[in-house]
């Protein structure tokens, strides 16, 4: 990260993000900033907060080195500043489109007018209020929770990670120049379902999204996420217990069951969030069939 510029004699740090080993992290706090091993857990714990109202410029420029080894994000800023107001993003799905027509008269009353129809809550992450505080996602949150089929979904801007996906259209030269991007950012090719990199900060998101966004490729916050889980085969079962599972479990036919192939998978879940997912391929896994995501991309 870059190191803020320092004018005063006097600052006050605040802890923006933490991703490291929490131990090591509340002892550099406690020893560099003068605050008690207690104190730097607590702040730690909360995943925000001022650390220290007034220490010295020194102090801090010593500790940053360490700091950025230990995955931990400062703010500083002048002495008795107000705390740095933690930003949300909000996403809004619609899985009953009966109820469409409410959520928009609802959405207009809150947050303004706008050309708003029910595709608008289609996606991959479904319609995405940004930059939202604290309290205004649990008021937008509790005015939609009545609403029958609406998923609200909440992500803090600082901790969130996203995936990098791409669309049928895009290249195959422009997914080779992004593949060589990411390596000299330091970020692996691959990830979760067909994600071209996965758990990227909104950092360099939007550094991608600048450069490469024209080639097809979009983000997704690891949060909004939802997916299909598909199966191609009948891994290590016998025929007769696969078309057994499957049609207990789906209530397809053994007519849809034959005609399973890599080229023609059948959907078995549906709309997962990504732990979700992850958690239904381990249990698919234990009875010995291989089963995998598809992000849902409308």
């Amino acid at each position: 990260m870059n190191a803020p510029q320092l004018v005063d004699d006097t600052v006050q740090v605040t802890l923006l993000a933490a991703t490291g080993p929490s131990d090591l992290a509340a002892q550099t706090l406690s020893r560099y900033f003068g605050v008690s091993l207690k104190r730097a857990e607590s702040v730690l714990a909360q995943g925000s907060g001022v650390i220290a109202v007034s220490i010295a410029q020194a102090a801090v420029r010593a500790a940053m080195p360490m700091l950025a080894a230990l995955g931990v994000q400062i703010a500083v800023q002048p002495s008795g500043t107000e705390a740095v107001a933690e930003k949300h993003d909000l996403s809004i799905r619609l899985i009953n489109g009966f109820h469409a027509a409410r959520l928009i008269r609802t959405l207009h009353k809150m947050v303004g007018p706008g050309n708003l129809s029910a595709y608008w809550f289609d996606g991959p992450a479904g319609m995405v209020l940004e930059g939202l505080t604290a309290a205004k996602v649990e008021w937008i949150s509790a005015a939609l929770r009545p609403i029958s089929g609406v998923h609200v979904t909440a992500s803090a801007q600082r901790t969130a990670r996203h995936d990098i996906y791409c669309t049928i259209e895009t290249d195959a030269m422009d997914l080779s120049c992004l593949r060589k991007h990411l390596n000299l950012m330091g970020i692996e090719a691959g990830g979760f379902g067909d994600a071209l990199a996965s758990g990227i900060d909104r950092r360099a998101l939007h550094h991608l999204m600048t450069r490469f966004a024209p080639s097809g490729i979009f983000g997704i916050n690891q949060d909004f996420a939802r997916f299909d889980l598909l199966v191609s085969g009948r891994g290590s079962l016998s025929e007769s217990e696969f078309f057994d599972f499957l049609i207990t479990r789906t209530g397809c036919t053994p007519n849809m069951v034959r005609k399973i192939s890599p080229a023609a998978p059948m959907r078995i879940e549906s709309c997962l969030t990504r732990a979700a997912a992850q958690q239904f391929i381990a249990d698919y896994a234990t009875i010995g069939i291989p089963a995998f995501p598809r992000l849902i991309r409308n």
